[in-house]
């Protein structure tokens, strides 16, 4: 799947509500190991592992409320244009765009630190919106 690092490119931030019931998520998989049983792995890598950023693109479908088409299940929050968001930065760490590494913090030696929390309300006040916001 291609960036939209065009003019027109805008990120769109969206909201899963608390609910009742689960959001089921098929994710198309690979197995490396045939030799080892279909699940093997999967918990801790699901769980603790990967980020979801990493399989997100990988979802064959979206179950939640007894439908395979779920319309409503994430809300529309707020839109903003992308400007140079998603463009690749060669000085950023692992060629990461520039959205990703709003969460990483500068120290006095020259080294860098993730900081996910600064992360996160980084992100969110792009479009306005503080953490905890309803």
């Amino acid at each position: 799947m291609e960036k939209n690092t065009g003019e027109y490119a805008k990120l769109v931030l969206l909201r899963v509500p608390p609910r009742l019931s689960p959001i089921y998520l098929v994710v198309r998989a690979t197995q490396y190991r045939p030799e080892e049983a279909v699940d093997s792995g999967d918990e801790y890598f699901y769980n603790q592992h990967t980020c979801p950023t990493n399989w997100i693109g990988d979802v064959e479908m979206v179950i939640a409320d007894g439908s395979t088409d779920p319309h409503g299940v994430a809300q529309w929050v707020a839109s903003i244009p992308a400007g140079d968001l998603l463009d690749d930065d060669d000085a950023a760490p692992g060629d990461r765009t520039k959205l990703e590494t709003l969460g990483v913090d500068s120290l006095p030696n020259g080294w860098k630190m993730e900081n996910p929390r600064a992360h996160v309300e980084r992100v969110l006040a792009l479009f306005g919106v503080k953490e905890g916001d309803e």
